[in-house]
């Protein structure tokens, strides 16, 4: 008798019932293969929506050599219907930029950030039946500290733009709201976590940038889920909703898998076109053998800083990779080894300033596992057992990086007192050092 019940009760609650789902992809940073891999999964569910949480590109050679392009086509063949740009897609050259949003043929999400003529869309509306889902766009909030003053985009307050975007959508009289932010769960204050408090309103977010695949996980009143990086799996959220009125009834999620053995064949048939790439900078030998092994290769490539600078001193600071399965003087391991395309830039600073930012920078090269080089000075970092040694001029301009000069406090605080102490050069630091270490061949 109690199963009869059950069954009945259930058979009620059913009546009337839709449900609206939300595929998510995020941080594929052009992996294209692994994207063909799980598009198949993606389509099984047919999902009302594909959304991108951003980082399409950035840091693969392929998506840098045709600016991104065949990574937007993959979306279209996919018929993503939003897209947010995050952090590593506004690398990207400003000409190569306003394409990929042009080229996208669904709606590119975001009204915090501004480039030239180009902006996101606060927001749109999607229905299905008496349901309807707002969905709200927003790129990664720390990255204004990532560029350059006066120069690229224009970034604004996160929260102040969804406050004001949130108070629009009260007036639509949605069912759902549904943030796709290129933001994480870190325990920081611009973190999801902590900036979900202030919106009750909004019910669930699809999360991005931390690389932190969560099939699933309640944040007070909202529901959050974040797809794996690199196309390693992605997300799926299901709403359930009363068909007569629209409210929501349950939301539920869960990862989906790629399956290696049966990729998208139109999407592989564009991963083709990265691996011939790929393969061509495997074939392109750039330096005499060894010199792109540590400790060697940071010291030549602050060498090639200088020179490219035109600076009596440079710091060059990279991430410490294996090269993997590619040719060790080759332009792929060069890439590897400098997957991000870095601008450099110049800074004027006095001894004091250098020693402290030289202390900011080896405090994050112990946490992060990089390495350091430096020219045109000394600095030997301090251990529990003897003090850090530091030789320097009383001033010395140097040549770096503009993502050392954007994420260094110490940096930022010496642009901020004296704006005329750095300048901008037309070259990154992954052509320069090519360019330098192909002379010595």
């Amino acid at each position: 008798m109690r199963k009869i019940f059950f069954l009945f009760a259930f058979a009620l609650l059913s009546l009337g019932a839709g449900e609206f789902r939300v595929a998510a992809t995020a941080d594929i940073h052009g992996n294209l293969r692994n994207l063909a891999a799980l598009a198949p999964a993606i389509r099984r569910e047919k999902p009302d929506l594909l959304v991108d949480a951003g980082d399409l590109i950035g840091g693969d050679a392929f998506s840098e050599h045709d600016g991104g392009r065949t990574m937007i086509d993959a979306l279209n063949l996919l018929c993503c219907a939003f897209r947010v740009p995050g952090n590593h897609d506004f690398e990207t050259p400003p000409g190569d930029f306003h394409e990929l949003c042009r080229r996208f043929r669904g709606v590119t999400l975001g009204s915090d950030w501004r480039w030239g003529d180009v902006s996101g869309v606060p927001f749109r509306i999607v229905t299905k039946g008496k349901f309807r889902c707002a969905v709200v766009g927003l790129t990664e909030p720390g990255i204004a500290r990532r560029h350059l003053p006066g120069r690229g985009p224009q970034f604004a307050d996160c929260a102040a733009v969804l406050r004001k975007t949130l108070t629009e959508i009260r007036r639509q009289r949605v069912s759902f709201i549904l943030l796709v932010w290129h933001n994480g769960l870190e325990a920081r204050p611009d973190g999801i976590a902590h900036v979900i408090r202030n919106f009750p309103e909004i019910d669930a977010v699809v999360a991005a940038h931390s690389h932190r695949a969560n099939p699933g996980s309640r944040e007070g009143n909202c529901y959050v889920v974040q797809p794996g990086a690199y196309a390693l799996s992605g997300a799926l959220l299901g709403i359930t909703y009363d068909d007569r009125d629209g409210k929501v009834r349950s939301i539920r999620s869960r990862l989906l898998s790629p399956d290696p053995e049966n990729p998208d064949p139109e999407l592989s048939a564009l991963a083709r076109r990265g691996g011939a790439y790929w393969h061509e900078l495997c074939r392109k030998r750039i330096c005499r053998p060894g010199e792109l092994a540590f400790p060697l290769f940071p010291a030549l490539a602050a060498e090639a800083l200088t020179r490219a600078g035109g600076t009596p001193g440079a710091v060059f600071v990279c991430r410490m990779p294996g090269n993997g399965n590619v040719p060790p003087d080759s332009f792929a391991a060069l890439h590897r080894l400098l997957p991000f395309r870095n601008i450099l830039c110049t800074v004027e600073l006095e001894r004091g300033e250098l020693r402290e930012l030289m202390e900011e920078l080896s405090k994050n090269a112990s946490r992060f596992k990089r390495g350091i080089a430096v020219r045109g000075f000394s600095w030997q970092p301090g251990t529990r057992k003897r003090p850090a040694f530091f030789k320097a001029p009383m001033s010395i301009r140097l040549t770096l990086t503009d993502h050392t000069l954007v994420s260094s406090a110490v940096l930022r605080r010496v642009m901020a007192a004296r704006p005329d102490c750095w300048r901008r050069l037309d070259i990154t630091e992954r052509d320069a050092v090519a360019a330098f270490l192909s002379s010595r061949r």
